[in-house]
């Protein structure tokens, strides 16, 4: 997964950069548009591992957006406001809430080690419980074509968990096996790509 983000990554700023030298050529921009449907994939950004994306601008540089999707601990909604240095392109600075809805039965291989009282890997079943968190990011955007009314964008930042230990099992888990489940719920560094079209 982390190999597939990187190339996106990669691929994203090769098409920005070929984004800004058509626009330098034919200089042809024409009125922002004020609504963008896209989707995005990543690392706790708005929709899980992949899923649809909506912005709307309010007022000059400021808009509101929403996501959702499937990932990890379940489904995924998002919902925000980014305020940008240069409306629709440059720089543009978010703050969100997403809400994952968890999943009632999963199973885990938690490693040596991780539950009280047991030796070797070890099959556990666990009941995620919804959980939330703040997010807080800054997102660089490319405007694509000669008409540049489509984005690609790179999504930097941290969403903060509003609770710990959103999950259920049977076992007692030891302090590394909590810290692994801290890593799988959702929170933590957000790294995110994605593209978007002009309506």
């Amino acid at each position: 997964m982390k190999k597939t983000i990187l190339i996106i990554v990669l691929v994203g700023l090769q098409l920005g950069l070929h984004a800004q030298t058509t626009t330098a050529e034919t200089n042809s921009i024409t009125e922002p548009r004020k609504f963008y449907l896209g989707f995005s994939t990543g690392i706790n950004q708005g929709t899980g591992l992949i899923g649809p994306t909506v912005e709307l601008q309010m007022i000059r540089n400021l808009t509101v957006f929403g996501g959702a999707g499937l990932g990890s601990w379940g489904s995924k909604v998002t919902g925000g406001l980014k305020y940008y240095i240069n409306y629709p392109g440059n720089w543009a600075f978010g703050i969100g809430y997403s809400h994952a809805t968890g999943v009632n039965d999963v199973t885990v291989n938690l490693a040596d080690g991780f539950i009280e009282g047991q030796s070797g890997q070890q099959k556990t079943k666990f009941k995620l419980l919804p959980c939330n968190t703040v997010n807080i990011s800054a997102t660089k955007y490319w405007l694509l074509g000669k008409q540049q009314k489509n984005r690609m964008h790179l999504e930097f930042g941290y969403a903060i968990p509003t609770s710990d230990n959103r999950y259920e099992t049977a076992v007692t888990l030891t302090d590394k096996g909590q810290n692994f489940m801290k890593i799988l719920q959702p929170g933590g560094l957000i790294l995110g790509v994605g593209f978007s079209f002009g309506l």
